[in-house]
């Protein structure tokens, strides 16, 4: 049984789950006021798109794949998996800027990202533009850190 489960392309997998994922959240979405609720049906929608995409092209790429078993992409997941969940739970003791640098430059390293230029300016550029973005643009405080005075 668990070995027809490893011939399944990973991506199968994400998009039930998203697919579900997604179901919820629409019906959450729905005891939302009327207005309220209209821009985020329009990016569930575009959600939707992009999952039923990844589902048809997973479901492709299985059929052409044949017998060839990926186990390192499940590995791969679960422990990026792992990483978010440390991630999120750290975020508000270390603040953002710390653990969102160590958050990407550990997943690129999980991913076997080997040069430095891009486990560094990756994560770096990506942090401080986010940070920008929340801070000056949307005007949302993000988490500093009970060790950095938050």
């Amino acid at each position: 049984m668990l070995s027809r489960f490893r011939k399944i392309n990973p991506d199968i997998f994400i998009a039930i789950f998203l697919i579900v994922f997604l179901s919820f959240l629409w019906q959450v979405n729905n005891d939302a006021p009327p207005r309220a609720s209209q821009y985020p049906r329009y990016l569930l929608l575009f959600s939707y798109l992009l999952t039923i995409v990844l589902l048809i092209t997973s479901l492709k790429k299985t059929s052409a794949q044949g017998d060839k078993i990926n186990a390192g992409s499940y590995k791969h997941i679960i422990v990026i998996t792992l990483v978010t969940v440390i991630y999120v739970a750290l975020i508000n003791y270390i603040g953002f800027g710390v653990s969102t640098f160590l958050y990407i430059f550990t997943v690129l390293w999980i991913l076997e990202v080997r040069r430095k230029m891009v486990l560094i300016l990756v994560p770096l550029l990506t942090t401080t533009t986010l940070y920008f973005i929340f801070n000056n643009l949307l005007m949302v405080l993000l988490p500093q850190g009970y060790f950095f005075g938050g």
